[in-house]
């Protein structure tokens, strides 16, 4: 499917520029008018609509080029695959792909000032897009982990909001003030979210291989991994603080995302998530009165981010404008995401437009933050797999964290 998006004004301004080269040259004038610049921009079926609004803004302030949106699948864009189109948006699971060829390098036009525009993303959004000494993709947002928390239950206990800087010990002791059985109310939603407990690892200062990258071998058995995960199994079963799997989906109904359900209820008073579910909280009825703040830490503070960019076709027929256009998306406020510049994310009009809680958290969340790789191996993919059934085999409570991450150490072989 090819959408054509058309702007009367454009399409105005270059009549009446038509008419004045026509007068120009019959009193033995100019040269014609160039023709206009077109890019065609692959985007995702669910972003249509956010980046007919951008193309709008766009060309209002560049008469004479025009913007043809391509929708495709995410898959499709996953596969940097650029046939047809002379700019489309990419994601970190793309990134491993990004300059093995079809995209066009940005350093040509970062120019001399490419240390300054490079420095005005933060890390987390720029980094999974180099690759070799080079940019591939000008970032535009990012995704990052933060924990949410439900205000009319604390407000009900009585218990202070959590706020930055908070520890896993605040953590702990908030999910306790706030759990009550008698009502089924938790204060904490385990399994919310699939990598949750790989970020208590990571917390910890444990990991599930020992190196991202370049892993040589699983580190399921390192110590720090396993007192995490034990720490993480301890909600459910030692400190009661968060239904395991089997009670969510008696207490609140429903499968996989039985939790998420005592979320909608009111039932659970604080829940990882990504930054942009914001948009599915502000959208359900009856609304959560929800507060968000970064993730409590441990030995480190860090979280994980998923990323968004725009990268050029190696065969753009208006590379320069493509370039624009990219740089133009990069200063605007991303539909659902947190902004990847710096200026944009710390300014007031951002926190007034989201609130100055959700823009703290966004920007404590931004310099924490981490982006995995895209299974950059045969070990790391086979790392990630046994790492998930080790953390459903723990929250089922069919094994404790030393069983389970032992057998999934034993299973790797190294």
């Amino acid at each position: 499917m090819q959408r054509r998006r058309g702007y009367s004004r454009g399409a105005a301004l270059g009549v009446l520029v038509a008419a004045l080269v026509l007068v120009v040259c019959a009193c033995g004038g100019a040269t014609p008018t160039p023709p206009a610049a077109t890019i065609r921009f692959a985007c995702s079926d669910e972003d249509l609509g956010y980046y007919d609004q951008m193309a709008h803004a766009f060309t209002e302030e560049r008469p004479g080029v025009s913007i043809t949106l391509l929708p495709k699948r995410p898959a499709a864009l996953a596969a940097i695959d650029p046939g047809g189109c002379d700019a489309f948006t990419v994601t970190e699971s793309s990134a491993a792909r990004l300059g093995l060829g079809g995209v066009a390098s940005l350093e040509s036009w970062l120019g001399e000032h490419t240390a300054a525009t490079k420095a005005e993303f933060y890390p987390c959004a720029i980094a999974p897009f180099q690759r070799d000494g080079k940019t591939w993709a000008v970032p535009t947002g990012a995704d990052p982990v933060v924990m949410f928390y439900n205000r009319s239950l604390f407000d009900e206990r009585g218990v202070p909001y959590p706020a930055a800087g908070w520890t896993w010990e605040d953590f702990l002791q908030i999910a306790r003030s706030l759990r009550r059985g008698g009502g089924g109310i938790y204060g904490y939603a385990a399994g919310v979210w699939p990598d949750e407990a790989l970020l208590f690892v990571l917390q910890h200062g444990g990991n599930i291989v020992d190196d991202w990258q370049n892993p040589t071998r699983a580190t399921f058995d390192d110590p720090a991994t396993v007192e995490a995960m034990e720490w993480y199994a301890e909600l459910m079963y030692r400190h009661d603080v968060s239904p395991n799997p089997d009670e969510a989906r008696a207490f609140f109904g429903g499968g996989r995302q039985a939790a998420y359900n005592g979320v909608l209820q009111g039932k659970v008073g604080m829940w990882m998530g990504p930054y942009s579910s914001r948009t599915a909280l502000d959208a359900h009825e009856p609304r959560v009165n929800y507060g968000v703040v970064p993730l409590p830490a441990d030995r480190q503070a860090v979280t994980l981010a998923q990323v968004e960019g725009v990268a050029i076709s190696a065969e753009a027929r208006n590379p320069a404008v493509c370039w624009e256009w990219a740089l133009f998306l990069s200063r605007q406020v991303p539909r659902r995401l947190a902004p990847a510049r710096r200026s944009l994310l710390e300014s007031e009009e951002y926190a007034a437009r989201v609130g100055a809680e959700a823009a703290a958290a966004a920007r404590e969340a931004m310099s924490q933050a981490i982006v995995l790789p895209p299974s950059p191996s045969e070990l790391y993919s086979q790392a990630r797999s046994l790492w998930a059934r080790a953390v459903s085999n723990v929250a089922s409570g069919r094994y404790g964290a030393y069983g389970a991450l032992q057998e999934a150490q034993r299973q790797l072989g190294r």
